[in-house]
């Protein structure tokens, strides 16, 4: 399967189990960053892009992975948790990311990768920290199925 096909689906997998996981069993903190992420998600996939080649600096993509960045920075400073903090950290690489392209003789696919790769670690400690929320819920809050 070609990686232009296989990387969105297998994205929007990872995506959608994150998010559906943190709606079901997360907390306030959980739900927020997944709204948040799926938010950031598809405004980059919907805003008009200059050039698709990363050779630039991509203005409106990165306009969207800064907001997305200071809504996870607000949620991690209102969190008593710590793993909001590595998620926010995470997307500001990304946004730092997105200045690659100013590099001299960097290469785009490196551009490429220095954004988009980022998401993924993001999606897995949200996941985890549902877990750990889950697990921590008094066992009269815990739903039985």
């Amino acid at each position: 399967m070609d990686s232009e096909v296989f990387r969105p689906m297998f994205y929007g997998l990872v995506m959608w189990a994150s998010a559906f996981y943190a709606f079901r069993r997360g907390g306030w903190e959980e739900r927020l960053v997944a709204i948040s992420m799926i938010l950031g998600s598809y405004m980059s996939a919907l805003v008009p892009t200059t050039r698709a080649s990363f050779e630039h600096v991509e203005a409106s993509i990165a306009v969207v992975d800064l907001c997305l960045f200071v809504s996870l920075q607000l949620i991690a400073l209102r969190s008593k948790k710590f793993w909001p903090l590595w998620i926010a950290s995470i997307q500001g690489v990304s946004v730092l990311g997105h200045l690659a392209p100013l590099i001299p003789n960097m290469q785009p696919a490196a551009a490429y990768n220095a954004v988009a790769l980022w998401s993924y670690p993001s999606w897995v400690i949200l996941a985890l920290a549902v877990r750990s929320h889950y697990q921590k819920m008094p066992l009269k809050h815990v739903r039985r199925h």
